[in-house]
């Protein structure tokens, strides 16, 4: 792992497991740091927890900790990571081939994103979630060993952004996975701004730009628009393309007036006066309300009063050779 100058130091769970006691408290920061309405996910609340819990998997989780005046380590950030296996990318046998440049091969990246990847990295999904984990069973079963890793999340403490430490995390994925012989890093990320344009298409905002700083590594004379999307390209990462669904929250009308603090029943009647979709696939009506924190509008069902939220997140992969 790349060292950190003090006072932080940087830990995987593998050799410190201790460290991560930390999240056992549910208001922990690290923990708050995400909408509660993505804890939610089914895929997360079955998978997520196993990346601690099983060794072969330990290794590749991250955290950094700083010194407090007694002594005492406080966990503030950590970084989770599974190796997958890639069917596409074991069939470019030429190790000498650019696989970060072959655009055939990254479009294969799974629509389902995160939901996808973190079921495939576990190689068991019975039954499969989401739609995405159901088209994706033959690679999810297949015994080969990993040939590609995917960063799952960052995460940093509020009072200690902008410090390096989410750059120094990515480098030690990229680096752990130069270590392990993984071919190639790729994330489903989620950009920090989209909330605050849900109404754009992620197609849209991903091309959306600003002006490079003087003295960034990066090549290019533009950087996207979206600080964590940019942040990921100045350390060298190539955008690939929208996963539509990586994240997919389902839960009735008193779930996500829970989960998002608004009271639904009453955006959804200013919303029934406005245009009524029509979703194909299960024969159902259903109308689209914007809420805190959410990438796309919530899906009410009107038949069913279900609410279904389906994250767009944007793929991204990182040399590792």
């Amino acid at each position: 792992m790349l060292p950190l100058e003090s006072p932080f130091q940087l830990h995987c769970h593998f050799t410190s497991p201790q460290v991560w006691k930390d999240l056992d408290n549910p208001k922990h920061p690290l923990n708050l740091a995400w909408p509660e309405f993505l804890d939610q996910d089914e895929t997360y609340k079955v998978y997520s927890p196993k990346l601690l819990e099983y060794p072969e998997l330990s290794r590749y989780q991250f955290a950094v900790t700083r010194t407090n005046s007694s002594g005492r380590q406080q966990l503030i950030a950590c970084a989770r990571s599974i190796p997958f296996f890639w069917p596409e990318l074991a069939e470019v046998v030429d190790s000498e081939q650019d696989v970060y440049r072959s655009h055939k091969l990254l479009q294969t990246l799974p629509d389902g994103g995160y939901d996808t990847i973190l079921s495939r990295g576990y190689g068991n999904i019975s039954p499969p979630l989401t739609t995405s984990q159901y088209m994706d069973i033959s690679a999810c079963q297949s015994h080969d060993p990993p040939n590609a890793i995917s960063a799952i999340s960052v995460t940093v403490h509020p009072d200690y952004r902008r410090m390096g430490l989410a750059e120094a995390l990515i480098e030690t994925m990229i680096q752990t996975a130069k270590e392990a012989s993984l071919r190639i890093l790729v994330t489903p990320l989620r950009p920090t701004r989209k909330a605050d344009f849900a109404d754009v298409p992620m197609t849209e905002y991903i091309l959306w730009q600003r002006e490079a700083q003087a003295g960034c590594r990066c090549s290019i004379s533009k950087q996207p628009f979206d600080p964590w999307l940019r942040k990921h390209v100045i350390l060298g990462a190539k955008i690939v393309k929208v996963a539509e669904s990586s994240m997919v929250v389902r839960g009735s009308v008193e779930d996500w007036e829970l989960w998002t603090g608004i009271p639904l029943t009453q955006n959804s009647r200013i919303m029934s006066s406005r245009k009524m979709h029509y979703d194909s696939d299960i024969g159902e009506p259903f109308t689209e309300i914007y809420f805190p924190g959410g990438l796309a509008p919530l899906r009410l069902y009107a038949g069913t009063q279900e609410g279904v939220y389906i994250e767009p997140n944007v793929w991204l992969c990182h040399r590792t050779v």
